[in-house]
């Protein structure tokens, strides 16, 4: 073999150790990465607030609990006041309830209890507006 042909041969064989090795290493990064991303969503999850200032500290973990109120609002909304209006209530000791009640008329000719839902459902949605809260 030639000096110019074993040259040839041990950089091509240099340039395949560099190329596994880099492969290596960047399959080693990208597995690396992928693990600090999936810590970072649980560590999100388990986001705490350490603060100075107790106001400031109970407002941030309110903001992050808007998520959890938003829910809960939602379902007040769709669990008694729209069954009110459509379908009934899923519990037969509230329907009956409700029946009763709107055995009772008021002044206006309308069952007391469905008035009743009626008004409680505007105070609901009188205080969601006035704190700028929109379900839609």
């Amino acid at each position: 073999m030639t000096l110019d042909k074993l040259r040839k041969s041990l950089a091509s064989e240099a340039s395949t150790v560099v190329n596994d090795h880099l492969t290596l290493v960047s399959e080693k990064r990208l597995r690396e990465l992928l693990e600090a991303e999936r810590k970072m969503k649980i560590e999100f999850e388990k986001l705490s607030i350490e603060c100075d200032e107790p106001d400031l500290e109970g407002k941030l973990k309110r903001m992050l609990n808007a998520d959890n109120a938003y829910q809960a609002l939602n379902e007040i909304r769709e669990e008694v006041f729209r069954p009110a209006r459509k379908h009934g209530f899923s519990d037969s000791d509230l329907n009956k309830l409700l029946e009763l009640a709107n055995t009772v008329s008021t002044p206006e000719g309308y069952g007391a209890g469905s008035t009743l839902i009626e008004m409680l459902e505007t105070i609901f949605y009188g205080i969601l507006g006035d704190n700028r809260v929109d379900l839609e």
